[in-house]
């Protein structure tokens, strides 16, 4: 089996006891994917941790299965249930890291804690599922087409926000969206696919156009780490006729990314999930 450089598993757990766990416990979450690695990759684990750098991976909290993000609005705690089912996503984006999420779903009787409730690991999936998936930096590359990227939405499935200028900023604007998705595209993809254009920045501010939206905000409960504002919802786009096609073709390859990348601050604590759609 050929390990590929981005991957999204949906890992699916079972309640050995019952309990409650925050809404936000994205933080919960991301600790138990460092107790994994560590049983895998020790190495790989201190590196990732101790490094102040972009980090390679997202994490989602942990929800009940089916669960959706309206009826979970107002709520600030997940009820558990000991022998009922539950999910959370970890998608990463280097090779390295795809390969230990590979011997992760290798390893038997695996048990995690999270916020003092016991779970089991049941499954993981790479593949089936619609937040499930794996694909290599080049494919993605082959995958541009200019003429196909007119329109799109981005439905941010979690909370989402974007620091600049020492300011909390709760609009996707393209302008904070596409720099950063490049940012992190060439610092993790191999050399040979690396995406660079000096106009880039400029043209993504003044050329693409929001035509639609539905968003909103929410208050994030993070225990004694504080609260922190984010939005969901869906946003829709329209791109200028007179942007150049190569451009388009960023764009285009970034969006498909940010299935793995994630969008805004928070994205390995569970802020920043996101799905796309994509308009002819």
């Amino acid at each position: 089996m050929k390990i590929k450089d981005l991957t999204a598993v949906s890992i699916y757990v079972k309640a050995l006891q019952d309990g409650k766990l925050r809404i936000t416990n994205g933080r919960q979450t991301h600790s138990c994917f460092f107790m994994l690695l560590s049983d895998v990759n020790a190495d790989l684990a201190y590196r990732l941790h101790e490094s102040n750098q972009e980090k390679p991976y997202t994490v989602s909290c942990l929800q009940a299965l089916n669960a959706r993000n309206d009826q979970q609005k107002n709520a600030q705690f997940i009820p558990v249930s000991s022998g009922h089912r539950y999910k959370f996503r970890i998608s990463v984006m280097t090779t390295e890291l795809s390969l230990a999420l590979y011997q992760i779903s290798k390893q038997k009787e695996q048990t995690i804690m999270l916020d003092k409730v016991s779970f089991e690991i049941v499954g993981m999936d790479f593949i089936r599922g619609k937040r499930s998936g794996e694909v290599n930096y080049l494919d993605l590359i082959a995958r541009k087409d200019s003429q196909s990227i007119q329109s799109f939405g981005l439905h941010f499935i979690s909370a989402t926000a974007f620091h600049s200028k020492n300011q909390n900023i709760l609009f996707p604007l393209p302008e904070l969206i596409f720099p950063r998705l490049l940012k992190r595209w060439n610092l993790f993809c191999p050399e040979d696919c690396q995406m660079n254009d000096d106009q880039f920045n400029e043209i993504i501010a003044n050329s693409i156009m929001v035509t639609a939206y539905q968003l909103q905000t929410h208050a994030l409960d993070f225990g004694v780490k504080g609260t922190e504002i984010g939005f969901s919802g869906s946003c829709f786009y329209k791109i200028k006729n007179s942007v150049p096609n190569k451009i388009k073709e960023i764009i285009h390859v970034l969006i498909m990314f940010s299935f793995f990348a994630g969008i805004g601050y928070g994205s390995p604590k569970g802020m920043g999930q996101i799905n796309y759609s994509i308009d002819p």
